[in-house]
C-alpha cells in the first residue's frame, strides 16, 4: 500500500483521521507483527532497561516503545542504554522538547529553511520498513547554526538545527523493524570544502545529540568524496561510534565511468524544484512522525 504524501492539504483533524486509518490498514494488509514484533532476547533487554530506568528517581519514565528502541540499538548493553537515556533527557529538557508531531514539524521546517537543500529525500518503505535518508553535505552550513541569535534568544539558530536533527532521527524510526534494520543513508560530498570542516560545530552536535540519540545505521554510502571530505573523515572519525565507522563506504559514484562520476544526487532529487522537493520531504516526515507517535501510544512490552 502506497502512502500519499499530499496529506498536508487536509485540515489537521482530517489528516490525523486519514493517517491513523492508513496505519490500521497497513497493519491489517501487511502484518503488524512484522513491523513491531520483538524476539524474546530483545524483549528481555527492553525489560531490563525499563526496570533500571524506573528504579532511578533521577530519570523520567519512558513509554514501552522507547525502551524497545534503546534495546534494539544497544542490544544487551543496559549501561550504555541508560547513559544515553540520561543524556537525551537532559537534551530534551534543555530545549523543551515534547515529542509531538506539531513541534516536530515546526523544528523540521525551521531546520530545512536554515539548511536548504541539505536533506534531499526521506522515506520508509511500507513493505520492508527500511528507512532511507539522502543528504547533500555540501549544503550543510555550520556557520548558519552557530551564529548567535539576536535579542534574548542567543541559541535560536543552534536550536533550529539540533532540534530539527532530533526530529529527523525520530522520523527515521517509525517502527521497531525500522530501528532494528538501521538507516540506509546516502550522502553526496561533492562540493564539500574547508568551510564545512568546523570542529566547534561537530563537537557540539556530537556532544549534545549524536552521542546520545539511539540510532543505528545499516549503510552510509558517501558519494563524490574529494580531498576535503577525506580530511573531514580523518578529523571526525574519533567522534563516531563503531556502528557509524563500520557502516561508511567512501568513494561511491553515482554512475560508473568518467561521464557519471561528477553527477550530484541533487540532480536527481531536487525535481521539479528545490521548494517542491523539500515540501515532499516535510510531507513524508509528517507521516513518519505520526506513525512513530501512534506506535508509542499503542505498543506494550
Amino acid at each position: 500500500m502506497q502512502m500519499n504524501g499530499n496529506n498536508n492539504h487536509l485540515n489537521e483533524a482530517a489528516f490525523q483521521e486519514a493517517l491513523l486509518s492508513e496505519v490500521s490498514q497497513l497493519a491489517t494488509l501487511q502484518g503488524h507483527d512484522r513491523s513491531m514484533v520483538m524476539t524474546p532476547h530483545e524483549h528481555g533487554n527492553a525489560t531490563a532497561i525499563k526496570q533500571r530506568v524506573e528504579s532511578c528517581s533521577e530519570l523520567d519514565n519512558l513509554n514501552d516503545f522507547q525502551y524497545a528502541h534503546y534495546a534494539l540499538v544497544d542490544d544487551a548493553n543496559t549501561d550504555a542504554a541508560v547513559e544515553k537515556i540520561r543524556n537525551l533527557q537532559e537534551f530534551r529538557r534543555r530545549y523543551h522538547l515534547n515529542d509531538t508531531v506539531e513541534q516536530g514539524m515546526q523544528y523540521l521546517q525551521a531546520f530545512m529553511t536554515q539548511q536548504p537543500g541539505f536533506v534531499l529525500h526521506l522515506d520508509c518503505s511500507a513493505g520492508t520498513y527500511e528507512t532511507i535518508r539522502v543528504l547533500d553535505v555540501s549544503k550543510l552550513n555550520p556557520s548558519a547554526a552557530l551564529v548567535v541569535g539576536t535579542g534574548g534568544d542567543l541559541d535560536y539558530n543552534w536550536r533550529q538545527l539540533v532540534c530539527g536533527l532530533y526530529y529527523m532521527h525520530t522520523a527515521c524510526s517509525p517502527y521497531l523493524a525500522s530501528i532494528r534494520q538501521g538507516v540506509f543513508e546516502i550522502a553526496d560530498l561533492d562540493g564539500v570544502g574547508a568551510h564545512h570542516l568546523n570542529m566547534e560545530f561537530e563537537y557540539r552536535r556530537h556532544g549534545e545529540l549524536v552521542g546520545c540519540y539511539p540510532i543505528k545505521f545499516k549503510n552510509i554510502m558517501a558519494y563524490n568524496t574529494g580531498y576535503f571530505a577525506n580530511v573531514g573523515w580523518n578529523l571526525m572519525k574519533h567522534l563516531m561510534n563503531d556502528n557509524v565507522r563500520s557502516s561508511i563506504q567512501l568513494g561511491c559514484q553515482i554512475m560508473d565511468g568518467a561521464a557519471g562520476g561528477n553527477r550530484k544526487l541533487s540532480d536527481f532529487y531536487l525535481q521539479p524544484s528545490l521548494e517542491e522537493a523539500q515540501r515532499a520531504v516535510l510531507d513524508r516526515a509528517r507521516i513518519l512522525l505520526t506513525i512513530r507517535y501512534h506506535n508509542e501510544q499503542t505498543f506494550q512490552l
